[in-house]
């Protein structure tokens, strides 16, 4: 690898990320900093020059700040950003087909102490994970749908079941991480200090074409 440029950026990092809309032919950077600022750059190839894509800010004037800091997650198929910074609440940021990003707006969560997020592969809609502590401590997960028409947060249901699917399971006490298993595989693993824990994907959130059978399993150190 091969340094091209050096690019100051006004503020202390917090989170970054490449991800790269459908549109695009090459990566672009979303950062966002302490002050709740965020931009997303793009690196011009005829002029050899950053160029940014989007700004903005998601600070509140209103709410109380999470404790770990910001919890950031950008969907594969680049739908939405989510950012978890104010108790009970979560910020979307839509992103349409042309990669532009539309306006911000909040959604309601009852979970409040949220260790990690991410969205999984494969779902019809956006799909995201947590990983929070309730209110005995216990460490659970829990699958949520982003509806991008309605503005709302709504429990991941199992459409072929007509019910809500793995509602807010218990998992290891010292489980901090979620790791989205991309295609053929699926699903995702809960990370914690001395084990590793594969779930298995919703079968009836994949299209048709990316069923494949999984089993559940766990490694312990």
């Amino acid at each position: 690898l091969q340094p091209m440029l050096d690019v100051g950026i006004y503020g202390r990092i917090s989170f970054m990320q490449l991800f790269r809309p459908q549109v695009e032919t090459q990566d672009l950077l979303f950062i966002s900093t302490e002050k709740y600022v965020f931009c997303v750059l793009a690196y011009n190839r005829d002029k050899q020059a950053i160029e940014t894509r989007a700004h903005g800010s998601f600070e509140d004037r209103i709410g109380k700040q999470i404790d770990p800091g910001q919890i950031i997650a950008i969907e594969q198929e680049c739908r939405v950003i989510a950012i978890h910074v104010y108790e009970g609440m979560i910020k979307i940021i839509p992103i349409d087909l042309n990669g532009h990003f539309k306006d911000i707006f909040n959604v309601k969560i009852d979970e409040l102490m949220i260790y990690d997020m991410k969205f999984i592969y494969g779902t019809q809609e956006p799909t995201l994970v947590i990983l929070f502590s309730d209110s005995s401590s216990n460490m659970r997960v829990k699958k949520y749908t982003i509806s991008l028409k309605s503005k709302e947060l709504l429990p991941f249901v199992d459409k072929e079941q007509e019910e809500i699917a793995n509602n807010a399971s218990i998992v290891d006490p010292q489980a901090c991480f979620i790791v989205p298993i991309p295609p053929p595989i699926y699903g995702y693993l809960i990370l914690s200090h001395s084990s590793i824990s594969y779930v298995p994907p919703p079968f009836s959130s994949l299209s048709s074409n990316n069923n494949n059978s999984s089993s559940s399993r766990s490694v312990n150190n």
